[in-house]
């Protein structure tokens, strides 16, 4: 808030980032920053620089970041270790999701004046 002369009120500073693995083993990334309600800046993974969406967000990121090791520091977690994170986590549940056993289900009415169904089904994954 001091960066953008703002020493009252209330306001909001929301984050975005994520990485992505595609089946053909290319990534993509981003790192994205709205503020108040309104794009503010975003990581350019291309050059490692911030992109401003505003005037305010031009004077923030000289403040914030102005040599760039940030946007650097983003750029190299984003590219290699958010993908090697996400290779682990796939890895842990490779064995789950590769699994080929269909569900069963079976219905049958218990022995009683009441209408009651019970329903039992295995083997779904969710």
């Amino acid at each position: 808030m001091r960066n953008l002369n703002q020493n009252e009120g209330v306001h909001t500073l929301q984050r975005m980032y994520s990485c992505e693995l595609h089946d053909d083993s290319t990534t993509r990334g981003y790192d994205q920053y709205s503020y108040d309600g309104e794009d503010f800046i975003s990581l350019d993974l291309n050059t490692g620089t911030w992109t401003a969406a505003n005037d305010k967000a031009v004077i923030f990121i000289k403040q914030w970041d102005p040599t760039g090791d940030e946007a650097q520091y983003w750029k190299d977690y984003l590219k290699n270790s958010c993908i090697d994170q996400l290779k682990k986590f796939v890895s842990y549940g490779r064995e789950t999701l590769k699994k080929k056993v269909p569900p069963t289900a079976s219905v049958f009415q218990k022995h009683s004046p009441s209408p009651e169904v019970v329903c039992h089904a295995t083997g779904l994954c969710i």
